[in-house]
């Protein structure tokens, strides 16, 4: 602030009305200051609470990314085995339709 000699000079110079208005002006404008100081911290302080949120945001969905890789997985071992299966079916029915159709050239050739 300002001490006694300043203002003691600053009144020389000007009326005691001119230097009350401008020390009027000079705490309406600490006052303005500080409410900026305010605003700054608070809107700093929204900031990290944001980011806080955004870092817990991205790391559950990045949690929910390798779960859902895990399942994609398991499903496709699943069906993986069940295409195996089926095949493994359907070739074993092949083989005894095969084998039919073998004894019946047997059972035809013998006729003949």
């Amino acid at each position: 602030m300002f001490s006694r000699s300043h203002l003691m000079i600053a009144s020389k110079s000007l009326t005691i009305k001119e230097v009350i208005n401008q020390i009027d002006k000079i705490f309406s404008l600490q006052e303005d200051v500080l409410d900026l100081k305010k605003k700054i911290s608070t809107r700093e302080s929204k900031k990290g609470e944001e980011l806080t949120a955004l870092h817990k945001q991205v790391c559950r969905l990045h949690e929910n990314i390798i779960d859902i890789e895990k399942k994609t997985d398991h499903f496709s071992q699943v069906n993986d085995r069940k295409f195996r299966q089926i095949w493994e079916m359907k070739t074993a029915e092949a083989n005894a339709l095969l084998e039919k159709v073998k004894h019946f050239r047997k059972s035809i050739k013998i006729i003949q």
